[in-house]
């Protein structure tokens, strides 16, 4: 066939493949062509030709049947053969076609030989599968299974141990003990037989009589067969495998369960509660096969034992105070108290607890010492409080603990020296000069204390003797009284930890820190001297109230070394320093108060002249009340001549313009006193408030404007003026 165009030669390759298959174009398939049409832009007439073409040489001259009734296959070929050299015709399908069409003569049933041996072969396969879940069932007996297998399997065993008895008589089953063992026999034989049986039938026999029954046809019955060969073993054998397996299937869902639990209780760092649930496993859940409880209780103290180590790992990463309390004092009594019920796991986790506590010590108190925390080192070392708890879960105490306790206090005052030392040349300012005697000098003189007390050497010896005869006359008494002899521990009344001393064999070692610390005191106290005295001459006159009060206190000096400047020892020199500033500082502190008073003072002074009006209420006030405060105030400073002047100088100021405002004040009252005429009131007005108690001179030049037919007169007070007003106008009022 000739194409117009590549498309075209696509669109018969694409037709060509879907008829190949199945000689038929479906309905999808002609989906696919449309959308390939338009998408090679080929007419429908055009594609249409091209299909038809294909379809007429998939029918390609139908090849009669009787053509190979006679002839071989090699003829058949031959046959189709001549076929492929024409273009038209496509040979692929023909012979695809006339293989479809080929069908077997042989009967259904014959040569199955080998397809039953396969099946035969694998019924003895699920025998021994049987055959193992059974003993295994058998050799793990339980009163009360909830399995459906393992209740069976009960029942059966019962069954036959019964039938046995009954059948066997009394006397021979009282002289052979091992009935049950013939029973067990019995009942493993039966149950395989009838198994076998039983699979022999379903495997075989069913699916050919279900065939047989099924259809009159031979096809369809070979085709049912073949599903049914592969069904009906198949729906066997899971049916059985969860019927057998049904009780281990309930086991495990248990045991996860229980898995699960425990392992909350281990992420919630319970470890207590998990190990008791372990001990009580056969009490939490029920098992079909009992021989599980002992696997699982081992796995899951294993589980626990290595959540606890995993634990103490963790904190050990991260060590501080909290961890490391939490590690000594939760996780490892836990750990004791739990491993005693465990004989199998004690020597190989207490040599891993052991090694893990000893580490936690050794980093804690290692953590302590870098971070300069020096007496909390030394208590930690010193203290004992966790002595018990590693002893008991270390196989070598006293070559572990007391190793690690030795190299601890060794690098503590290491340490310690060689940081005073470097210390000794900074600024001592308080933050320095505190934690120097609070960490620095407390532990070492605590330690060389400890060492050079040689008396110690004979207290272990002579303690020891006296616990022997306290202890002795103790259990002597108990038995008197009626007691247990072990009724009270003996207790060791006197204890010297010779292992904490650490210069027993190099007291070189001990000399040449004596002398490192010797020459560094030296420099920390003439630090500390310079440091106070340029604190007092520089900083501090400088310094607020409130920052004086804050450092005064901190002059101190804890050195009993004598002064090379004098004033006896460092110590007593700086108390007397410190004593004297805080006597200038009380005497500043009531000096500032006082003055704050007489401002407060001269304040209400000036806010009455300057804000309000000066009549008798006001002008009362001031003489009786803020003057008299004021000199009763300054009277009170220590140089209060010397201040006095300086305020008088302001307080005069104010007083003239005092005298001014009231002076003022009087002149318009008259006026309103003169608009009463001749009363009562004017009368009353002029005898209580015209009044001025200045004695100082009324200036002429500045009130002769106010002042008629005065200006003859001489030198008048305002005290004297006013007075003179009042009595005039009186007597003018009187002779109206």
């Amino acid at each position: 066939m000739e194409f117009n165009s590549e498309q075209e030669k696509n669109y018969y390759g694409l037709v060509k493949r879907m008829l190949k298959d199945d000689g038929i174009i479906d309905e999808n398939e002609r989906n696919l062509l449309n959308t390939k049409k338009e998408e090679y832009g080929i007419s429908d007439e055009r594609a249409l030709e091209i299909e038809n073409l294909l379809i007429e040489n998939s029918k390609v001259i139908k090849i009669d049947n009787s053509v190979f009734k006679n002839k071989r296959f090699s003829n058949k070929e031959n046959s189709i053969k001549e076929y492929e050299d024409n273009e038209e015709v496509d040979y692929e399908i023909v012979k695809r076609r006339k293989r479809d069409k080929r069908v077997s003569k042989k009967p259904i049933y014959e040569n199955h030989f080998l397809k039953n041996i396969w099946i035969i072969f694998c019924i003895l396969i699920f025998e021994l599968y049987f055959f193992v879940r059974l003993k295994a069932t058998l050799n793990n007996p339980n009163p009360m299974p909830k399995g459906l297998f393992e209740r069976s399997i009960n029942w059966f065993k019962s069954g036959v141990s019964s039938a046995a008895s009954s059948i066997i008589p009394q006397k021979i089953q009282e002289a052979f003990s091992y009935i049950e063992n013939i029973a067990y026999i019995s009942i493993i034989i039966i149950l395989m037989l009838l198994l076998f049986c039983i699979l022999f039938v379903l495997y075989i026999r069913v699916p050919k009589i279900i065939s047989n029954l099924s259809s009159s046809k031979k096809k369809e019955r070979k085709y049912f067969y073949a599903f049914l060969s592969f069904f009906i073993p198949a729906v066997v054998t899971v049916f059985m495998i969860i019927f057998i397996e049904s009780g281990h299937i309930m086991d495990n869902n248990q045991i996860k369960s229980f898995e699960k639990e425990t392992t909350a209780l281990i992420e919630k760092e319970d470890y207590l509660r998990a190990f008791e649930r372990v001990k009580n496993v056969e009490y939490i859940i029920f098992l079909n096969y009992p021989n599980k409880y002992i696997s699982l209780q081992n796995r899951e103290y294993e589980r626990v034992l290595n959540g606890i180590t995993n634990a103490v790992y963790i904190r050990q990463s991260e060590i501080n105070e909290t961890n490391y309390n939490y590690i000594m004092k939760d996780i490892l009594p836990v750990y004791q108290k739990s491993i005693s019920n465990l004989p199998q796991y004690i020597e190989t986790y207490n040599k891993i607890m052991g090694d893990l506590a000893l580490q936690t010590f050794e980093s804690y108190t290692q953590s302590l010492i870098e971070s300069k925390e020096y007496l909390t080192a030394y208590f930690v070392i010193r203290s004992s409080d966790y002595d018990k708890v590693i002893k008991e879960v270390t196989l070598f105490f006293k070559e572990g603990l007391n190793y690690s306790k030795y190299k601890a206090y060794k690098t503590l005052i290491d340490n310690l020296v060689n940081d005073f030392d470097e210390r000794s040349f900074d600024e001592m300012d308080k933050e320095n000069y505190d934690f120097i005697y609070q960490n620095i000098f407390f532990v070492y003189y605590k330690i060389m204390d400890e060492q050079n007390n040689f008396f110690k050497k004979y207290y272990n010896f002579i303690g020891g003797v006296y616990n022997n005869v306290f202890n002795g006359i103790i259990r002597t008494w108990n038995r008197v009284i009626g007691g247990e002899e072990n009724q009270i521990k003996d207790k060791k009344i006197f204890e010297y930890n010779e292992y904490l001393n650490i210069f027993r064999d190099n007291p070189q070692e001990k000399k040449r820190l004596e002398n490192k610390m010797a020459g560094a005191r030296k420099r920390f106290d003439d630090k500390r001297d310079k440091y106070l005295e340029d604190l007092i001459n520089l900083k501090l006159p400088h310094m607020t109230d409130e920052e004086q009060k804050n450092t005064i206190p901190l002059i101190v000096h804890y050195s009993d070394a004598k002064r090379e400047k004098g004033g006896g020892t460092y110590e007593e020199y700086w108390n007397e320093q410190r004593e004297e500033e805080e006597r200038k500082f009380d005497d500043l502190a009531r000096e500032k108060g006082y003055t704050n008073d007489i401002n407060s003072i001269i304040s209400e002074f000036k806010n009455i002249i300057y804000n309000k009006e000066i009549n008798k209420e006001n002008y009362e006030y001031i003489y009786k009340n803020i003057l008299p405060r004021y000199e009763e105030t300054v009277k009170k400073l220590k140089h209060y001549k010397e201040a006095k002047k300086g305020y008088d100088v302001e307080i005069e100021v104010l007083t003239e313009e005092l005298d001014d405002k009231r002076h003022e004040y009087l002149l318009s009252l008259m006026d309103r006193i003169k608009g009463f005429g001749n009363t009562v009131e004017a009368k009353s007005i002029l005898n209580k408030e015209v009044y001025h108690k200045s004695d100082r001179e009324l200036s002429r030049n500045k009130w002769i404007s106010w002042i008629p037919l005065v200006g003859n007169l001489g030198k008048t007070s305002y005290k004297q003026y006013w007075e003179k007003i009042k009595n005039d106008y009186l007597k003018e009022l009187n002779k109206k």
